[in-house]
């Protein structure tokens, strides 16, 4: 499970999830900070006000990005020329 370290300064709180090998796209909901580790083809999903991340879906492939819409998220495999609908997305 991905590590979460905190930051607090005396104005703000930082959080600072650790979300595993190669974060490369992010997208935002009204619930979730949406993370795909382009490695590992994971999605992951940081709550806001806590920094609990829960695992969303694994995608198979080359994902190369992340995008939210239509009440979905979605993944591009690069190399496969295809794009993934999440289903289970918060």
């Amino acid at each position: 499970m991905p590590e979460l370290s905190r930051n607090e300064a005396a104005e703000h709180h930082a959080i600072e999830p650790r979300v595993g090998g190669a974060p490369g796209a992010l997208a935002i909901t009204r619930d979730a900070v949406l993370v795909l580790d382009t490695v590992s083809g994971d999605v992951l999903a940081i709550a806001p006000g806590t920094g609990r991340v829960q695992h969303l879906s694994k995608v198979d492939g080359f994902p190369t990005s992340l995008a939210v819409g239509a009440g979905s998220a979605w993944v591009v495999d690069a190399r496969g020329g295809t794009v993934t609908r999440l289903r289970n997305n918060p």
